[in-house]
């Protein structure tokens, strides 16, 4: 059989589901690549396949580059924040704020104007994508304010609670 990497991340989503998710999209060849080096096999999914086969532990690995790709998930996020947060302290980042307070509160006056416009003043189709677009940048605003932090804060608490996190301290893999 010729082995895909959607076919690997099949096998793969059961252990670890956010890696097999990963190898079945588009960056399967690169995580493909991770997932053999990990298992000390070729980057190609028949050689991956064949040392599952042969590994009976092939599965801690695989939580192990799962925690490893979480782990430059929220890297990223928090070099973001330090990024804002070291403009501030600069005394330059004042003005994203502004920017940020008046996407917001002009959003709100444009969304007031379109709800309250008379019916001839614009055509359904235009109202529809005014509102979609102006709904979408105050969510981005609110998002990057308030809301991804707070889930993000959620989201690690979750993570380090996880069976997956007493797997890693079980065979000394430090998070």
């Amino acid at each position: 059989m010729n082995w895909t990497w959607s076919d690997i991340g099949d096998i793969v989503g059961k252990a670890a589901p956010t890696l097999g998710t990963a190898l079945a999209g588009k960056a399967g060849g690169a995580v493909g690549a991770a997932l053999a080096d990990l298992l000390g096999a070729d980057s190609t999914p028949e050689s991956v396949k064949s040392a599952i086969d042969s590994n009976p532990e092939w599965h801690l690995k695989a939580r192990e580059l799962e925690l490893e790709m979480q782990k430059a998930v929220l890297a990223d996020r928090d070099s973001a924040r330090g990024l804002q947060k070291a403009a501030l302290a600069a005394g330059k980042g004042e003005f994203q704020n502004w920017l940020a307070a008046g996407v917001l509160v002009g959003g709100i006056i444009m969304l007031g104007c379109i709800a309250f416009m008379p019916a001839d003043g614009l055509t359904d189709n235009t109202r529809m994508y005014i509102l979609g677009f102006l709904t979408a940048a105050m969510t981005q605003v609110l998002n990057y304010f308030f809301g991804s932090t707070q889930w993000g804060n959620r989201n690690a608490k979750l993570t380090a609670e996880s069976p997956s996190a007493n797997l890693y301290s079980q065979i000394g893999v430090r998070g």
